[in-house]
C-alpha cells in the first residue's frame, strides 16, 4: 500500500494524524528531513513520528522515506511530476482581486496535485456500477452535495442526496447495502452525522466515496476512494472550489461512458425540464 493508503486505513490519535497530515503535505520533501526535523516542527517528540510510522507498518522513518523516493522516482518516470518552479511558490495573501485569483489559482493547483488521475476513474466506475448512490453533506459542504446529486441525476438512475441532518437521513440510509455506494462531502469541523454515515456505510457493505480535506478525515478511514481538496482560503471561511473542481471532474469522467440508455435518460429529462420551464 502506498502512504495514503496506510494512513486511510489505521487508527491514529490526535498527534499521529497531526503528524500524517504534515507527511501528506510535505511528502515531495520528506526525503530530505529526519524526524527530529518533523517532530521540532510539529512540536512533538521524535519517538512519536517513529511509532507513527510503525503503525502505518514501516519498520521505521527511514523506511519510509526510501518508499517515497522510489515513489517519486516512478512519478518523474511517467511525466506525472511537477516541478517546484512550476508551481506557485507562497499563496499571497489577497488584499485585491488579483491576488484573491491567485490565491484560487494554487488552490485548484494543490486540489490537482493531490488527486492521481486513476483515482478520479475509480470514483467514476464506483459510481456507474452501483445500483443505488447516496450523496450527503452539511452545513458548507451541503451545497456541493446537491450540486453532486443534480449531476449524478444526469447520468445515473436511484441517486439520493441530502443536506440537513436530521433523522430522516438515518431513515433514508437505512435500506443501502452491498451493491449501492455513499458518496460522503465533508471538510473540518466534520459534522457528527457524516461521520455516522460513514461507519453505517462500512457497517452495510457500501462502496464509500470520501471527499474530504484531509486523508486522516474520518469519513476517509476504509474508504474505498478518497478525493482531497485544497479548503485553505484568504479569506476567513473555507474554500469550495476545489470540491466543486473534483465534483466537475466525477462529472466529466462519467460522461465518457455516456451510452444510448444516457442519451435517452437526458432527453427525456430535457424535454420535461422544458415543459416545466425549469431551466
Amino acid at each position: 500500500m502506498n502512504l495514503e493508503d496506510r494512513i486511510k486505513n489505521a487508527h491514529l490519535t490526535k498527534i499521529e494524524r497531526q503528524i500524517a497530515d504534515f507527511f501528506l503535505d510535505n511528502r515531495g520533501s520528506l526525503y530530505f528531513m529526519t524526524a527530529k526535523d518533523i517532530a521540532m516542527a510539529l512540536h512533538v517528540s521524535d519517538t512519536s513520528v517513529i511509532r507513527l510510522c510503525r503503525t502505518l507498518g514501516y519498520s521505521g522513518f527511514k523506511e519510509l522515506q526510501q518508499i517515497l523516493q522510489k515513489d517519486l522516482s516512478e512519478t518523474l518516470d511517467s511525466d506525472r511530476y511537477v516541478l517546484p518552479y512550476q508551481q506557485i511558490a507562497d499563496k499571497p495573501s489577497a488584499s485585491g482581486s488579483y491576488q484573491f485569483l491567485e490565491a484560487i489559482q494554487q488552490n485548484l493547483i494543490n486540489t490537482s496535485s493531490r488527486n492521481l488521475p486513476k483515482s478520479i476513474e475509480h470514483a467514476a466506475e464506483l459510481l456507474r456500477t452501483s445500483e443505488h448512490i447516496f450523496v450527503a453533506g452539511f452545513r458548507g459542504s451541503a451545497p456541493a452535495a446537491c450540486y453532486l446529486g443534480v449531476l449524478l441525476s444526469q447520468y445515473i438512475a436511484h441517486v439520493e442526496y441530502v443536506t440537513k441532518a436530521d433523522s430522516s437521513c438515518i431513515e433514508s440510509f437505512l435500506g443501502y447495502g452491498e451493491g449501492d455506494c455513499a458518496v460522503l462531502i465533508g471538510t473540518e469541523r466534520y459534522s457528527k452525522m457524516a461521520c455516522i454515515l460513514a461507519d453505517m456505510a462500512r457497517s452495510a457493505g457500501c462502496h464509500l466515496i470520501a471527499i474530504v480535506d484531509k486523508l486522516t478525515s474520518p469519513l476517509a478511514y476504509h474508504a474505498d476512494e478518497v478525493l482531497v481538496a485544497d479548503v485553505s482560503s484568504p479569506t476567513a471561511f473555507n474554500s469550495y472550489i476545489g470540491i466543486f473542481f473534483l465534483i466537475e471532474e466525477l462529472s466529466n469522467e462519467l460522461s465518457r461512458y455516456a451510452d444510448a440508455a444516457t442519451e435517452e435518460r437526458l432527453q427525456h429529462l430535457n424535454n420535461y425540464l422544458t415543459k416545466l420551464e425549469l431551466y
